[in-house]
């Protein structure tokens, strides 16, 4: 149904890994399958998350995420990787990367 989701949660000092008084955390950030590899996700990062989180006196935006091709997708948006950790769930291991960029 091409319908696009975004969910912006605005939390101060949530990770220590990213420099800057005031920080805006992304949650969730999905694009249909349907519809992904046309920009639509870059798009709403660069004409709509940034521009709006910027106007309301954020400077940081961060994300956490556990797939190596999200990583690849926030790092060719300008973002960059602030930390890596292993995470031990109950079905194996996994890895969490927390990303940045400042706007």
């Amino acid at each position: 149904n091409g319908f696009n989701a975004f969910d912006i949660f605005k939390f101060e000092d949530l990770f220590d890994k990213v420099k800057g008084k005031k920080k805006c955390a992304v949650e969730y950030l999905a694009v249909d399958k349907k519809l992904r590899g046309q920009g639509i996700g870059s798009k709403m990062l660069n004409n709509h998350i940034s521009p709006y989180v910027k106007k309301i006196g954020y400077r940081n935006i961060i994300l956490e995420t556990n797939t190596q091709k999200n990583v690849k997708f926030y790092k060719k948006n300008n973002f960059s990787v602030r930390s890596v950790k292993k995470v031990n769930l109950s079905h194996g291991d996994v890895k969490d990367w927390v990303l940045a960029k400042t706007i």
